[in-house]
């Protein structure tokens, strides 16, 4: 690695004063009419067609100015690259800026919550007088030009029909700016965010959603732009398919995979969630009876656990890349189980079973075409994720080669709540665990439904707790990242 004077000296060397220092012409040159063109050599960043093609500085290589991960890429501008002066490595601080050039963000400082938990919702507004016409859940957190937008569902009042999706703005440390209001007219029956990578689909952050159409109850896509102003994509319905209730983002495109009749279908939707096609898979002959999907940086997998007969149970794995097109298809050594996670990490998937209820769970570490890489086994703190999977939240983040989880302690000797940063196998490299809000009521303080926002090492988790029947319960928001040593 170049010394940080070195790399100066190398660019005003090269460059001029500064590393892209203007050599070309100026505002004050006149172009002279040189034709008939002679040609002089290979086109450089000059202002003139050095090779007589009709063109101006074009194929141009970029200038490369400065070290590591401070390097910045110069185009060729106007006749000549522009100035700039590299970025000197500095120590690491916690600012989320990467100051010493490694390529890495705030890495090996401690890791935490930067404040208390923050209440979002309390008591405000309901859907009638039932048992959960007051129960909030559904949570999602959406990047927003000024912060982020918290949004959540309602309870519903037997048949009754009310608009029951809310929404407040946050800033970007969580605290709210606003009040809460009605996000939608539509009635929605229930809401969840999708799995996905980076880039997110033009409409913005995707959750899967559920309304209702006559007496039919439909499945179809939630948008949140940057605006914080959600739209509801209707119907999605690969061919005839109703309830298309398991989907991720794949960077490309929405995979989704579900049960139909004793089989399983696959179906990719456009970014815009119009429906695109149907995509072939071989189910071996077996009934289905769970579907688990996964996504990383370019593949989606989809795990099916389903039997022959009722003593034969076996699973099978499909991978798929980022366009939908099934790559893999086989049969794997794995114990029928249903409530499975399949995470995505570099090196593959963290595949978990969620085990009997308070007992711990059982993890493995699998190739991306699910071959063992560990051997399945207990998670060696005993934690147990819920059979519902409605405590747990992981998010992944190929460019930093990480995944934020996010899981209440079912099974532990506490009811603390959990936010790690695990790494390329899945290892966890940073962790925080703590108790819930003490403003919750303590048999009712629990993870439900987290949603994670992520920006650099800073992590904002939304969640909700419980409450006795027929009273609102709590929505918060915590944020999390390095700690200033």
């Amino acid at each position: 690695m170049h010394s940080a004077a070195a790399v100066l000296f190398l660019c005003v060397f090269a460059c001029g004063v500064a590393c892209g220092s203007r050599t070309g012409i100026g505002a004050d040159d006149v172009a002279v009419d040189a034709s008939p063109c002679r040609p002089v050599g290979a086109e450089t960043c000059n202002g003139t067609d050095d090779d007589c093609d009709g063109l101006v500085d074009e194929d141009v290589s970029p200038r490369v100015c400065g070290d590591t991960a401070c390097a910045h890429m110069l185009q060729c501008e106007d006749g000549a690259f522009p100035e700039y002066v590299p970025r000197v490595p500095t120590a690491k601080t916690c600012n989320g800026v990467d100051d010493d050039c490694d390529g890495v963000v705030d890495e090996d400082l401690a890791f935490g919550a930067l404040g208390e938990a923050i209440t979002v919702r309390r008591d405000e507004f309901d859907t009638g007088d039932c048992t959960s016409c007051f129960w909030a859940f559904g949570n999602t957190l959406a990047p927003t030009d000024d912060g982020f937008v918290a949004l959540f569902n309602l309870g519903l009042s037997g048949g009754s029909e009310r608009p029951n999706l809310y929404r407040r703005f946050l800033d970007r440390r969580g605290r709210p700016t606003g009040p809460i209001e009605l996000a939608l007219d539509d009635f929605i029956l229930w809401t969840f965010p999708l799995a996905g990578v980076e880039p997110m689909p033009p409409g913005g952050v995707p959750n899967a959603t559920f309304y209702r159409i006559g007496s039919d109850d439909i499945f179809g896509l939630l948008l949140t732009p940057p605006s914080g102003r959600p739209t509801v994509v209707e119907p999605l319905s690969p061919h005839g398919a109703r309830n298309v209730e398991l989907m991720v983002w794949s960077g490309q495109r929405y995979v989704a995979a579900w049960t139909e009749g004793d089989g399983l279908a696959v179906a990719t939707f456009a970014p815009d969630g119009s429906d695109e096609r149907r995509v072939p898979v071989d189910t071996f002959g077996s009934h289905v009876g769970s579907v688990t999907l996964g996504v990383w940086q370019g593949r989606v997998g989809i795990l099916v656990a389903g039997w022959d007969d009722p003593m034969d149970r076996f699973q099978w794995f499909y991978l798929l890349d980022a366009e939908g097109t099934a790559l893999v298809q086989r049969r794997v050594d794995l114990e029928y189980a249903s409530w499975q996670r399949l995470v995505g990490v570099e090196e593959g998937w963290v595949y978990i079973s969620p085990g009997r209820v308070r007992e711990p769970s059982t993890t493995q570490l699998v190739s991306p075409t699910f071959e063992a890489l560990t051997d399945l086994a207990p998670f060696p703190d005993g934690r147990s994720y819920g059979d519902s999977g409605s405590g747990d939240f992981f998010l992944p983040r190929p460019a930093l080669h990480q995944t934020v989880a996010v899981w209440g302690a079912t099974g532990l000797p506490d009811d603390d709540m959990h936010v790690e940063v695990w790494g390329p196998r899945g290892e966890v490299q940073k962790a925080w665990s703590g108790p819930l809000p003490v403003e919750a009521i303590p048999e009712q303080a629990f993870i439900g439904h987290p949603h994670v926002s992520a920006d650099g090492e800073r992590v904002l988790v939304m969640w909700n707790a419980g409450a006795p029947n027929s009273t609102p319960n709590p929505v918060y928001v915590r944020e999390f990242g390095c700690l200033p040593p």
